[in-house]
């Protein structure tokens, strides 16, 4: 058997003897692979990935990569039976975890809706607030000639709260 570097058309075994210990298969890669990003059957990177250990997500994407290496039968069986023994449990926190900072995330993006609503609620109240001010000055301009001068000062004052304001 070979003891190379693991590559494309190099022999593996796994440390476990049940019987099938030996039996070589010829794969396209090492399941103890060069560190690259897993990916998971459907080809997207797994998001499990970052919570798991490095040496359960090999045994992660050695099973996954299995098949496209040529591994089937009680190969890969021996490779899932080594990742349930090893890894089941953190597994099952590495889903936790992931669970958790997808509800985070939705939680956040619910917040930021949320903010972004009541923003344009408020400028819109604030529109129309505005829309009103220079409806009630229009009119009163319109009485200017009739206005007492304590209510040209008010329509004055007025005027500048609403460019204040509103900004025109």
């Amino acid at each position: 058997m070979k003891s190379s570097a693991c590559g494309v058309n190099s022999r593996h075994r796994l440390g476990a003897d049940d019987g099938t210990r030996g039996r070589n298969y010829q794969g396209g890669s090492s399941y103890y692979g060069s560190g690259s990003s897993y990916r998971s059957s459907n080809g997207r990177a797994s998001e499990l990935l970052p919570y798991l250990s490095p040496r359960c997500a090999e045994l992660n994407d050695a099973i996954r990569t299995a098949p496209a290496r040529g591994v089937h039968g009680d190969l890969l069986y021996q490779l899932q039976n080594e990742y349930r023994d090893r890894c089941s449990d953190e597994d099952a926190m590495a889903r936790k975890r992931l669970y958790e900072q997808r509800s985070a995330d939705r939680q956040a993006q619910s917040e930021a809706r949320e903010v972004g609503l009541a923003q344009r609620q408020l400028s819109e109240r604030e529109q129309a607030q505005c829309a009103e001010l220079l409806r009630i000055l229009a009119g009163r301009r319109k009485r200017l000639a009739e206005l007492t001068p304590g209510e040209q000062g008010d329509l004055q004052r007025s005027e500048s709260a609403y460019n204040q304001r509103c900004g025109r």
